[in-house]
């Protein structure tokens, strides 16, 4: 006797439920019953997305996109590739092809088309559809995705360059993420919400805010970690350790506006944090900051040295610091606390 036929329904049930809960992925069951998806072929693109995530091709990570949907409306909506499939076949057979034509379907222009029984039935080209509005801050790429789910009805799952994690998006805004080899539920902040304290409330120049964001969101895309602090230039360089060479060479003051974003990403990706006071003015870079190490700051558990550091140096000089952890995230602290994780 198979030992299967010993267990009941209700058992099998509820050991379902908690396989689900463990793994994290109940919202993507949610959204495949919501959708007409089968629910095996949410968990498989969700598998096969993961898989990709934390591999490499040619020494390089994997970007893509997997968009699960009706075919005709994901059709409607975006234009058709040049780039087709002589086949179709279960997504899951196709892990070969995703993954040698990795450089190609990258995502920011072409992205993998599922339908809704698991077969991969299209290679589209999204890089014409308009972002939708007031997202900007997530950066061009989801942006459109964005637009796409809110069109079509349909899942997509996101692997941005740089690898290791997958943003999944429905219904034009962002529902989960898988981080550091876990899913996970994900909303998508009230930015206009954000970006009104910062501006009224904080007095923080938009424009300023805008410009380093988007060079974050770069910088994340590739995987390098910065800090970027923004405000009482004086009162966090007298907290800090000067730059480490300084007898050989000084920085310049220069107003943000006067480098391109190159050079800001090329400063902020070294060792250390980046200095802009409030008035967009660049202070200096690989500045190691030293707040005190009982100073209050709202830090999330496994966030690291960097994120500590930073939020301790906003809490005590009343400074905006903006974050980027090698693996991805971005957040930002104000005061100390935590305002925005992306």
């Amino acid at each position: 006797m198979r030992w299967s036929a010993l267990w009941s329904a209700e058992t099998v049930a509820e050991l379902f439920d908690v396989w689900v809960e463990e793994e994290g992925i109940g919202f993507l069951l949610t959204l495949a019953h919501s959708g007409g998806i089968d629910p095996s072929v949410m968990i498989t693109v969700a598998d096969l997305a993961a898989d990709l995530a934390q591999a490499r091709h040619e020494e390089k990570p994997l970007a893509t996109a997997l968009v699960v949907g009706d075919p005709e409306r994901v059709r409607a909506a975006v234009s058709p590739a040049e780039i087709r499939l002589l086949r179709l076949a279960p997504v899951r057979e196709m892990r070969h092809t995703i993954t040698s034509l990795a450089s190609l379907v990258d995502g920011r222009v072409l992205a993998y088309l599922v339908d809704p029984h698991g077969v991969l039935t299209d290679i589209i080209k999204v890089s014409g559809l308009e972002p939708v509005p007031n997202a900007g801050l997530l950066g061009e790429q989801f942006c459109r995705y964005l637009r796409l789910t809110e069109v079509t009805g349909a899942v997509a799952f996101c692997l941005p360059a740089g690898g290791r994690r997958v943003k999944v998006l429905a219904a034009g805004t962002i529902v989960g993420a898988f981080e550091q080899g876990d899913w996970r539920v994900e909303t998508l902040p009230d930015l206009d919400e954000i970006a009104t304290h910062l501006v009224h409330d904080e007095g923080y120049d938009p424009e300023l805010l805008e410009r380093i964001l988007n060079c974050a969101f770069r910088m994340s895309a590739q995987n390098l970690g910065a800090i970027f602090m923004i405000g009482d230039a004086d009162a966090i360089l007298l907290r800090s350790d000067p730059l480490p060479i300084v007898g050989d060479i000084t920085v310049a003051t220069a107003h943000v506006a006067d480098l391109t974003d190159d050079e800001l990403i090329n400063f902020a990706r070294q060792d250390g944090a980046t200095i802009i006071d409030v008035r967009g003015e660049f202070r200096g870079c690989m500045i190691m900051l030293r707040p005190q190490p009982n100073t209050p700051a709202e830090i999330e558990l496994g966030r690291g040295t960097r994120h500590a550091t930073a939020a301790k140096m906003s809490a005590e000089t009343h400074a905006l610091a903006i974050t980027v952890s090698q693996d991805g995230p971005i957040t930002v602290y104000d005061g100390g606390r935590k305002v925005l994780r992306l």
